[in-house]
């Protein structure tokens, strides 16, 4: 089962009070700068020329007063009603720091032309435009079209909508203008960088980590290939299973053992509370996500069953464990979605877990652990007491502050080595409490790239019996 993130439901809602909104916009005409001292002027040659009797500023001001009426009705008589829009979004899916192509057409339907139309095609901060432009103004001839291009770069994971379309319309003479916003929406989702996983993924099939990886998966004795031992011979054992060079040589019956391997049950549990992001160059949350993207595809590779949940105060999301790969397309939406927010709700994520699972699995935790320490230690106690065993990616504060060039004031430079050894002492109390429970905590910065991460992990993973 997964949950439907309760971010997801709020975006949809506010893209459609947003479209509802675009569809009520009044199409309102306005008076230009230019309008607007044409008017003045009017009315200033008319009272001159009526108090002076000068008939010729008096004809000016006529003059002025028909070209400022001319250009009202030529305005009035184009229909934006009558104007049509439709985008073609190349790519709908994309990584973070991927390319769309964004094409846009106009199309005119009225009986008139329309000589000075401006079309801008709004788009969310979070991409940049890279090639093209989004915005043109040109001359669309009656039952003609145009069309606006561009490519623009997505810069934040997340799902986005292009539109609406921002359209001002201004009269031949530039003395009015009608601005209006249609409600064309394209949605965009952009998933978090493939890169930094990549590099981690590809890590691992190099010569200097080959002798960290093979089969990983916890080994139960029975029936298999692997050799595991000899025992004595029981009446409920086969007779084939018997060692007859072993027995001969003590005795007694004795029976082979073997190993069989069992796919590992892994769960990703990611904190995605407001602290989570923090942090330069790359937040803790976005980095987290980077990793878990990165094990999900080791443990596919090992046919281990692989899930995912992401929580804060509450469970925001989850994905049952499954040696499928469509779990991971499952989760890069999740990842898309994850927004930091809220606390740590560690107590509340282990139950959800545990209550989900029927079979033995192994938590890699992946958090900053600024909430509640006795409660993350409380939640550990939880799952090791259903026999599931717990692996912590610490992501350490600390680590994750850009050290500034400039000469910190003494003051400041005080204040950040008293909280940094607040953190240590944080930090060495947690694991004490971890390891008593046997509980295995690696501590990660983005400026490492986790080779030495991975092998403790696989390590880890070898130690496994469930």
């Amino acid at each position: 089962m997964i949950i439907l993130r309760a971010n997801l439901k709020q975006l949809e809602t506010h893209n459609k009070n947003l479209s509802e909104f675009a569809k009520k916009l009044p199409t309102t005409l306005r008076v230009t700068p230019v309008g607007a001292l044409v008017v003045i002027s009017a009315i200033t040659f008319f009272l001159i020329g009526l108090f002076s009797h000068n008939y010729l500023i008096l004809f000016l001001s006529y003059i002025l007063v028909f070209l400022f009426l001319v250009d009202l009705r030529n305005i009035l008589r184009i229909s934006l009603g009558k104007v049509e829009f439709k985008r073609r979004v190349d790519k709908k899916s994309l990584f973070l720091n991927g390319f769309t192509y964004v094409e846009l057409s106009v199309k005119n339907n009225n009986n008139f032309s329309i000589d000075n139309i401006t079309v801008q095609d709004l788009f969310p901060v979070v991409f940049e435009e890279v090639a093209g432009i989004s915005y043109n103004t040109f001359s669309v001839p009656k039952q003609g079209s145009a069309l606006v291009s561009y490519i623009i770069q997505a810069k934040r994971r997340g799902i986005y909508q292009i539109g609406p379309i921002r359209i001002v319309l201004k009269s031949p003479f530039s003395l009015f203008f009608i601005e209006r916003m249609y409600p064309l929406y394209d949605e965009i989702i952009v998933y978090p960088s493939i890169e930094r996983s990549e590099k981690m993924y590809f890590m691992a099939k190099t010569k200097r980590s080959a002798k960290f990886f093979g089969m990983h998966r916890s080994k139960t004795i029975g029936s298999g290939t692997d050799f595991f031992g000899l025992r004595e011979y029981t009446r409920y054992d086969d007779y084939r299973a018997i060692d007859w060079k072993a027995s001969a040589r003590t005795m007694e019956l004795m029976v082979r053992e073997f190993t069989i391997e069992v796919p590992l049950n892994i769960v990703l549990m990611i904190d995605s509370s407001y602290s989570m992001g923090y942090g330069k160059p790359i937040s803790k949350l976005d980095y987290s996500i980077d990793t878990a993207l990165m094990l999900a595809k080791i443990a596919l590779d090992q046919h281990d069953r692989v899930g995912l949940l992401i929580y804060a105060d509450d469970v925001k999301s989850y994905i049952p464990p499954k040696s499928d790969r469509n779990n991971v397309n499952l989760m890069l939406r999740e990842f898309a979605l994850a927004r930091p927010e809220g606390g740590s709700g560690y107590l509340e994520a282990i139950r959800y877990a545990v209550e989900n699972l029927r079979m033995r699995t192994m938590f890699i935790i992946m958090a900053d652990l600024e909430g509640d320490i006795d409660e993350f230690i409380e939640a550990i106690k939880i799952a090791r007491l259903r026999k599931h065993k717990v692996f912590v990616m610490h992501m350490y504060t600390p680590y994750f502050v850009t050290a500034d060039s400039k000469e910190k004031p003494l003051v400041r430079r005080a204040a950040e080595a008293i909280m940094f050894d607040r953190y240590e002492k944080q930090r060495a109390y947690l694991r004490h409490e971890l390891l008593k429970r046997g509980v295995n905590m690696i501590t990660v910065m983005p400026q490492i790239m986790i080779p030495l991460m991975l092998e403790r992990y696989l390590k880890t993973l070898r130690g496994v019996r469930l």
